[in-house]
């Protein structure tokens, strides 16, 4: 068996556990005596082991970080998404966050599968460990938005039981309450905006070190949304810190911010090709 079909098979065996570990993790919602999340959770560790194998082996074939093309890129979001919510979970102990979090990442790794292909053809002043500083911190703070906005989703969904006073009658009844979900909102951002603005300094310095993005790297669609992107956590980490406003707003508000998370990763790919045209 060649080292290109261990990759594969390894991708494609921790797609088919993030799709079980989510199935399980759903179900858990509808009929918790039947569906244990631990088992969810235990799937979808072995799905990240797998992943981790895929990107080891890819890694070692091609030299460089493989993010060269969106089928990787979208790869390494997924296994940065699982990092950050194993170590959630195993933190936190909320058997309910799996419910949401792992069907949001397996509808990123089954588009990812459905693009699945060779690496890309990369600039060698990607080589380089600025590149790679950047792009990890980056996609760790997008993940850590993504588990944050699963957290919101889940604030408002407990909120809106509890204020109809519906919440024993629901399949939501098994929500954290309000004020955990508030501080693991708070504590996920409290992490991801630093982690996000490191990403967004090293990546300027590094741009302009290599001369990479050439003269006009300002007006590229990617850097001018993440731009936006790093201003709405800005608020949303400074209304924490003055604690300015909790609860609802800062949920909605969160919601928000990832919803420009992931136009920034993938929706500015459909704008006029910028200087991040390389990654595509």
């Amino acid at each position: 068996m060649t080292v290109d079909i261990i990759q594969m098979t390894s991708f494609y065996l921790a797609m088919f556990c993030f799709l079980a570990s989510s199935a399980l993790a759903v179900g858990y919602l509808f009929e918790p005596a039947r569906f244990q999340p631990r088992f969810a959770n235990i799937i979808a560790a072995s799905a990240f082991i797998l992943l981790t194998l895929f990107f080891a082996l890819r890694w070692q074939a091609v030299g460089y970080l493989p993010v060269s093309n969106m089928f990787e890129s979208l790869s390494f979001f997924v296994w940065a998404v699982a990092l950050i919510y194993l170590i959630v979970e195993h933190s936190f102990e909320l058997p309910t966050l799996s419910s949401f979090i792992l069907p949001f990442l397996t509808a990123f790794a089954l588009i990812a599968a459905f693009i699945a292909g060779a690496p890309g053809v990369m600039d060698s002043k990607l080589k380089s460990g600025w590149f790679y500083l950047h792009v990890a911190f980056a996609f760790v703070g997008y993940a850590t938005f993504a588990v944050a906005f699963a957290a919101a989703v889940m604030y408002l969904l407990q909120r809106r039981q509890l204020k109809s006073k519906k919440s024993f009658n629901s399949v939501f009844n098994r929500l954290p309450s309000l004020e955990v979900l508030d501080d693991l909102n708070q504590r996920l951002i409290n992490m991801g905006f630093p982690l996000f603005t490191i990403a967004i300094f090293v990546g300027i310095y590094w741009a302009h070190k290599s001369k990479i993005l050439g003269p006009n790297w300002p007006n590229d669609p990617k850097i001018l949304f993440t731009g936006i992107t790093w201003l709405f956590y800005a608020a949303l980490f400074h209304i924490r810190l003055l604690s300015v406003a909790r609860g609802k707003r800062v949920a909605q508000l969160t919601i928000i911010a990832f919803v420009f998370v992931v136009f920034t990763f993938l929706g500015t790919r459909l704008l006029p090709s910028g200087p991040h045209e390389f990654l595509k």
